[in-house]
């Protein structure tokens, strides 16, 4: 009788025993794990009267599908305006800004325009017309805007353009890079 109670000790301890080892085991019941992660933090400080906002560089332009058949030497494709935001400006001493924008490459047979420079699309270019509603001329500043405190917008209008008349265009996908200089005064 005394062997019976004992084998049945033993199999009731090793019953909780295990079950004890199996909570062990089990990941909802630890309480003292730390959970650990890191934030990273970019920036650059400027000497500047303005800043760009997070997002700013590069400007993202999207064009979508645009029918070849379309385009024409005169006639401004996929018009979508887009605004240069900028932050924290200080109008202290300085109250204008202008914009100078310049192609990564400009268009041989319309130096008006700017080239695709990636892509199996040809026979077209991108154009901007600046805030005042003027065409954008490479390498020139536009006519200033007046500035406030804090955040502003300088909008511009971007566009496809068949680049000459004795051109057809190829359809295929394309990228262009048009870098801007905003300067104070």
């Amino acid at each position: 009788m005394n062997i019976k109670l004992t084998l049945g000790a033993l199999i009731v301890a090793a019953t909780f025993a295990q079950t004890a080892w199996a909570a062990d085991d089990n990941p909802t019941n630890k309480t003292n794990t730390p959970t650990t992660g890191k934030i990273h933090f970019t920036g650059e400080l400027v000497a500047s009267t303005c800043g760009l906002k997070p997002g700013q560089d590069p400007i993202e332009v999207e064009f979508g599908q645009i029918p070849v058949g379309t385009l024409t030497p005169d006639t401004r494709v996929g018009l979508t305006e887009k605004n240069i935001e900028l932050q924290g400006c200080d109008t202290t001493t300085l109250k204008h800004a202008t914009v100078t924008y310049t192609p990564a490459q400009n268009e041989e047979a319309n130096p008006a325009l700017a080239a695709f420079t990636t892509g199996d699309a040809s026979g077209a270019g991108i154009g901007l017309i600046a805030h005042d509603g003027k065409s954008v001329t490479w390498g020139d500043a536009t006519s200033a805007t007046n500035l406030v405190d804090g955040d502003n917008s300088i909008p511009f209008k971007a566009f496809v353009q068949r680049i000459a008349k004795d051109v057809t265009p190829t359809p295929g996908q394309f990228e262009s890079t048009i870098n801007f200089q905003i300067d104070y005064n």
